[in-house]
């Protein structure tokens, strides 16, 4: 369990917080793409899903992952929740693995 030595603390503290913050934007960004619809071009459609992906980023950073609407059931607020969680382990990770190489790269 080298993860959790106390010289490694501080990184992953800090991996944790970047990643906290970095979770709900980047869930609402993929949400907003994946999700929208149009029968346009595909250059069309893709400006289109580019557009709503940062609406919705925003929106899921205002608002801490809560979806937008008035007819969003508590269903969606909760897988939405779901998924910024998964995002926010991975983006902690890999930001964990990246201080942690840049740390070694340093001591060479």
């Amino acid at each position: 369990m080298e993860i959790f030595k106390k010289k490694n603390r501080g990184e992953l503290i800090g991996a944790t917080v970047l990643g906290f913050l970095a979770s709900f934007p980047t869930a609402g960004f993929l949400n907003g793409f994946f999700s929208g619809t149009s029968d346009a071009g595909l250059i069309e459609q893709l400006k289109g899903r580019l557009f709503i992906g940062c609406f919705e980023a925003i929106a899921s950073a205002t608002s801490w992952g809560k979806p937008w609407g008035d007819d969003v059931a508590e269903i969606m607020n909760i897988k939405f929740r779901i998924f910024v969680f998964i995002v926010f382990i991975v983006i902690t990770f890999l930001i964990f693995k990246l201080i942690k190489k840049l740390n070694n790269k340093k001591k060479s």
